[in-house]
């Protein structure tokens, strides 16, 4: 079967999602070709690069709203799906143009679509803050309008098959729920007296509590001054709040490699998510994949994922800085413990080689399959 698997939408964490589907479909016996935009490119390494196709520069708002607007884009995506003959299009992450595009060709050339959906619904889109809460009615309703001609959708939680069906009800392809899988690159690889840093993974937002994270922070100079705080974030931070902090290093820079990054978060005691909404995370799996264990709010995904007094803690939406910091201490005290476990529940449910699990229910539908 060939497959086209991508993310037309740039967002360093998705090359990580479409590699570790793609790796296992060709183990699988299928022929993958990636399609990814320009941004994803140094990224790529040269077995990936080597079968991908790059499509549009769409690395924001704009440039992706450029390039749904250029017809030799659509062309070019019209011809991969033709001319290789492809038979599944898997699309990650959310083009506000280009998704749709190939949905709607994907169902004229009688070719299984497969969007994951990793937003489905937010019912409080105050939590976001700013012109982002506004931003979210008119992604919902692109993503309504990709929804119409899709044929196998994917959610990650059972948060986000709730939330799916709440503001989908027309849907009528096939829903999965597979979790939200990475690819696997190692362990935490060194002693735990290495690590010293608290870690909030960026970048910075209103939704995934940075704030909150800063009042830790701040508070910790009073009631911890042992601990030190990091954040690590793949877009440039130059915010005071965050630069000017003395218990906190700031690791940001536009482009950090899956490596640099990996070795960065190895040096972590523990990962905070003190999140205000979220549907499942690839921060906690992340912080999991290197047995870090990860202290978050108790909504949504978190509590899914989270195993409270196992893989770290959950602490209730409103908690204090005191109280967060508590759980960090526990962390502390159990950590050679919650790291073996934060590591074996990684392998176990969100590494990599369990798409084993479930790709031939997922593949086995397809279109041109059963023309044949």
């Amino acid at each position: 079967m060939r497959i086209l698997v991508g993310s037309l939408q740039y967002s360093p964490v998705f090359k990580s999602h479409c590699c570790a589907f793609g790796r296992q479909c060709e183990r699988a016996g299928h022929e993958v070709t990636y399609l990814f935009s320009s941004g994803y490119e140094w990224m790529l390494d040269d077995d990936v690069r080597s079968d991908s196709c790059i499509v549009g520069h769409s690395v924001d708002t704009l440039s992706a709203v450029a390039d749904g607007l250029r017809l030799n884009v659509r062309e070019t995506l019209r011809k991969i799906i033709m001319e290789r003959g492809i038979d599944v299009v898997y699309m990650h992450n959310i083009h506000p143009v280009l998704n749709a595009f190939l949905s709607r060709i994907s169902r004229k050339q009688r070719v299984t679509f497969i969007q994951h959906i990793h937003e489905p619904f937010v019912e409080d889109k105050s939590v976001y803050g700013g012109l982002q809460q506004f931003w979210l009615y008119l992604f919902e309703h692109v993503q309504e309008s990709i929804l119409r001609n899709t044929d196998v959708a994917i959610v990650s939680s059972d948060e986000g098959m709730r939330l799916f069906d709440k503001r989908y009800p027309f849907f009528k392809g096939r829903k999965m729920q597979v979790p939200l899988m990475y690819e696997d690159l190692g362990g935490s690889n060194g002693s735990d007296s290495e690590r010293r840093f608290v870690t909030f993974i960026g970048p910075p937002s209103l939704a995934k509590g940075s704030d909150r994270f800063i009042e830790i922070v701040s508070g910790a100079a009073t009631f911890a001054p042992e601990l030190e705080f990091q954040i690590i974030s793949r877009k440039e931070i130059r915010d005071p709040h965050f630069t000017e902090m003395p218990n906190l290093y700031v690791y940001s820079r536009n482009r950090i490699s899956d490596n640099e990054f990996g070795i960065q978060l190895k040096k972590s005691i523990v990962t905070l998510a003190p999140y205000r909404s979220v549907r499942q995370s690839s921060s906690v799996l992340t912080s999991f994949m290197y047995g870090v264990p990860v202290v978050g709010t108790k909504i949504g995904g978190l509590k899914e994922i989270i195993r409270d007094g196992v893989t770290g803690y959950l602490v209730d939406l409103d908690a204090t800085p005191e109280e967060w910091i508590r759980a960090i201490r526990d962390v502390r005290s159990a950590l050679p413990k919650m790291s073996l476990a934060c590591r074996a529940i990684f392998e176990r449910e969100f590494s990599e080689s369990n798409w084993q699990k479930y790709l031939e229910e997922l593949l086995n539908g397809s279109k041109r399959q059963n023309d044949t």
